[in-house]
């Protein structure tokens, strides 16, 4: 292990209090040295995804948001939403650390890691929101200096959500998918994969100058679900591309919409009369939700769909191992060019204690991505 190697470290952590308070503050730790297969990173940037804001701040009120502490020592505090703390029992009482994934400089080893010296690593599945970490090398992929800090910084939930997306949907025998909200980072890098690798795509969005940037990115099949001819475009795009899974972030009643676009469709290619509508299959799987309003689902969607929730980390836990690293391996190649993401917003790690700065960044949509610089 490197003699210079930190002893503490800073990391942004929150905490729920039994007054259904939660805490947010920089707290000074110890380091301990980097056990053997680990590294110690020093960081560089991380992302601040929604998944970040849901896990480090939860379901607050942030009208109530409340600056405290000093200008060199911040604390934020803000109450839970009405009706939020029932299923926010088991978080209480403990100090949960910020981020998920990051990129950073290798700045010591424990034993068998000595290669990894000095590497600019991306990481992912740890804490990222302190000046040092310690993460298994499994954990970690070599990054050139040349990549952009914002790609290498969102290495890993971004593309792995896209390759497993495309998985999900080859497992099931797709050839076309649906994605929403896909004027974001993960519907660009789809637009990519999916050029790349033959498969059909319709991607909707929810206003008019989306439509407009996909279709300048090279998507083919874009479509708002805000327009008054939304439905009817759905059912044309489903029609050419034969699309019959959907991967929606977006939830309400846009789901339903998604399911009787489907079956509008499977029906004009079946003549027999099906009282329950048709027996083509689809699958509607939520990954978001943009839209907190309950799903809507319309008897116009038929009988013959599966609705079910998806995480791209369920899906990697049940992927082999060598599985993984393929598409691991794929992200290396990319990062920069298929993957290439876009931040605009960019805020230190202190800035995560400012009411002002978490408000904005509360405001979530294609372009308001945060990039937190460490």
């Amino acid at each position: 292990m490197s003699m210079s190697a930190p002893r503490r470290t800073r990391r942004v952590v929150s905490q729920l209090s039994e007054a259904g308070l939660i805490t947010l503050w920089m707290e000074e730790t110890e380091l301990p040295p980097p056990a053997p297969g680990e590294v110690t990173v020093r960081m560089e940037a991380a992302p601040l995804h929604s998944s970040d804001m849901h896990k480090l701040f939860g379901p607050i009120d942030t009208d109530r948001l409340v600056q405290a502490g000093s200008a060199k020592v911040p604390r934020l505090t803000a109450p839970l939403r009405d009706g939020a703390m029932a299923w926010q029992k088991n978080r209480l009482g403990l100090v949960i650390a910020g981020g998920s994934e990051g990129v950073g400089t290798v700045v010591a080893t424990g034993p068998g890691a000595e290669a990894w010296m000095d590497q600019r690593v991306a990481l992912w599945n740890v804490s990222t929101y302190g000046d040092h970490q310690n993460v298994k090398t499994a954990q970690c992929l070599v990054v050139s200096r040349q990549v952009d800090v914002a790609d290498a910084a969102s290495a890993f939930n971004n593309p792995l959500t896209v390759l497993c997306i495309v998985e999900t949907a080859r497992r099931l025998g797709y050839r076309a998918l649906i994605n929403t909200a896909a004027a974001s980072n993960v519907g660009r890098m789809l637009v990519n994969v999916c050029r790349e690798e033959g498969l059909g795509l319709v991607s909707v969005v929810r206003r008019p100058a989306a439509v407009q940037q996909l279709q300048a990115f090279g998507a083919d099949h874009v479509l708002d679900s805000s327009s008054a001819d939304f439905q009817g475009r759905l059912v044309d795009a489903i029609d050419a591309t034969g699309a019959m899974v959907c991967f929606d972030a977006v939830g309400g009643k846009l789901a339903g919409d998604i399911l009787a676009g489907m079956e509008s469709s499977a029906r004009k290619r079946s003549s027999e009369f099906a009282p329950y509508g048709s027996s083509e299959r689809r699958h509607y799987f939520m990954y978001g939700a943009l839209d907190p309003a309950p799903m809507e689902i319309p008897r116009s969607a038929g009988q013959s769909w599966t609705c079910s929730g998806w995480r791209f980390r369920e899906f990697i836990r049940q992927s082999s191992p060598e599985d993984v690293q393929r598409l691991v391996s794929q992200i290396g190649k990319g990062l920069g060019t298929t993957f290439k993401g876009h931040f605009s917003r960019r805020i230190g790690l202190l800035d995560l204690l400012h009411a002002n700065v978490v408000r904005e960044c509360f405001q979530r949509g294609t372009d308001s991505k945060t990039l937190i610089a460490i």
